[in-house]
């Protein structure tokens, strides 16, 4: 390796190796050697492949790397040679050569302990005055400020920030709770058209019938129940700004072919008139259904679904990148602590929880968490126990190699023992909490379906797991 790579790779402070394709080190920085306690030279004589075997990490990202040949992003607890444990977010990129075929992998490693150190060291420093109430009025994310710290999301904001300078229309994809409404601001905001309205509507929010007066307004008089003035429609009101169509899945196919000819022509003809309106405004939609199978379906009109996805969006789940997990956390935290004027921290714990759930309702979800932390924690600082119990099991699935499980166990399980017994929380620690279910959980499954394999399968980690846990809790296969 070059001299001068290998100098610049040892002055950071994170722990970087490279692996080559059979998985061996080829390269570690003095940061991993200071870390992991091994010599570099003890270091670069290991395989990667061969590491959770021997219980240095509890899990092989590089295996997953080199069967996918994308790049990986996972929480990962290593055993360094004195024996402590401790718990990092590896991110693995591989490096291809000509042919497509892996050549190296790079892994970089940062400790989550770090993380949250840094973070209340700036809390107690005063640093972080963020934190503190202020007399302002609590706002939703700032006029062009997305919390963006993952490499997808800056990648899709930087597309986004070229794009909105076109006229084109946007369809912006994702799960429930991504934050496509969050985009399609930000879209607006960039754009030439944002002096100018931004013109909102869920087409789920309304039945057909309100829904088409309040797309395209009406003449006075045109139904029962229509203003004596009529009303302009948003079609008409985003003239020379921007109209956002949120969940446009939920459109009516009636309602699809008239959007579809205000797009071709421009023109808007209100309910109840015979005259045409000029409007000039730039579409952004937003969807977390699949339109093209809704278009298979005959669900959705092809036509009109070509006209929307002449810029397709994608928002990755908040699972896909985790790196955004904390400066939302953190981010959602400052706005809480002013809105209800408090000041509050998290515990290592909680941070190390929040990175290992898997957060189905994304960030909305997220931030509904951070919430109800601020409003019911009793201290300045969130502990575990502040977690509802409910909540804290589900955290605890991914935490213990669990997250692809068949949920009917669970079921089984807390109806099985008292439930309580399974969350002493005021009496027990963390690691004693998440031991005590990892061992509840195998009992039950193993008694239920009597084989390593069978519990394995169901459970969806390895045999070789199981039967190490087996041993571990001297649990019996019958």
């Amino acid at each position: 390796m070059d001299i001068l790579l290998e100098d610049v790779l040892d002055s950071m402070d994170d722990p970087i190796y490279i692996l080559n394709r059979d998985a061996d080190f080829i390269f570690v920085n003095k940061a991993l050697v200071e870390m992991s306690g091994y010599s570099r030279n003890e270091l670069l004589a290991f395989n990667a492949l061969e590491l959770e075997k021997k219980g240095t990490i509890d899990r092989s990202v590089t295996r997953t790397v080199l069967k996918t040949k994308q790049k990986i992003i996972a929480c990962q607890h290593v055993t360094k040679k004195n024996k402590v444990v401790n718990k990092f977010m590896i991110t693995q990129t591989p490096i291809f050569e000509a042919d497509g075929e892996i050549k190296y992998l790079i892994g970089v490693l940062k400790n989550v302990s770090d993380i949250n150190e840094h973070y209340r060291e700036a809390v107690i420093k005063n640093e972080v005055t963020v934190f503190q109430h202020k007399d302002e009025d609590t706002t939703e994310l700032a006029f062009n400020n997305i919390i963006a710290e993952s490499t997808d999301m800056k990648k899709l904001l930087e597309s986004v920030s070229k794009l909105a300078s076109y006229d084109t229309s946007i369809l912006i994809l994702g799960e429930s709770g991504t934050g496509k409404e969050v985009i399609a601001n930000y879209i607006h905001n960039v754009s030439p058209r944002s002096e100018k309205n931004l013109v909102k509507i869920n087409c789920a929010s309304l039945p057909e019938t309100l829904l088409e007066a309040e797309l395209f307004g009406y003449e006075k008089g045109s139904f029962t129940g229509a203003l004596e003035t009529g009303k302009a429609g948003l079609v008409e009101t985003a003239h020379n700004g921007t109209l956002f169509l949120d969940e446009i899945d939920s459109l009516p196919l009636l309602l699809q072919g008239k959007l579809l000819r205000v797009l071709e022509t421009k023109m808007i003809k209100k309910i109840g008139s015979v005259k045409e309106i000029h409007s000039d405004f730039r579409l952004i939609t937003a969807t977390n259904a699949d339109l093209d199978e809704l278009v298979k379906k005959r669900q959705f009109r092809q036509d009109l679904y070509f006209r929307l996805n002449v810029v397709p969006i994608k928002i990755p789940s908040l699972r896909e990148r985790p790196y955004d997990i904390i400066p939302l956390a953190i981010h959602f935290l400052k706005d809480y602590c002013r809105k209800y004027n408090k000041t509050k921290y998290f515990s290592k714990n909680v941070f190390d929880i929040m990175l290992n759930y898997d957060w189905p309702g994304n960030v909305r979800e997220l931030k509904n968490f951070i919430e109800r932390m601020v409003v019911m924690s009793s201290t300045s600082v969130i502990e575990l126990q502040d977690i509802p119990k409910g909540i804290l099991m589900d955290f605890s699935l991914k935490e213990n190699d669990f997250s692809l499980v068949n949920r009917n166990i669970f079921h089984d399980l807390i109806t099985d023992k008292d439930y309580n017994s399974l969350f002493d929380l005021e009496h027990k620690t963390y690691k004693e909490l998440m031991e005590e279910y990892e061992e509840e959980l195998i009992k039950h499954a193993m008694k239920k379906y009597k084989t390593t394999y069978k519990a394995a399968e169901i459970l969806g980690v390895n045999q070789s797991t199981i039967a190490r846990k087996t041993r571990k809790y001297d649990i019996n296969n019958a």
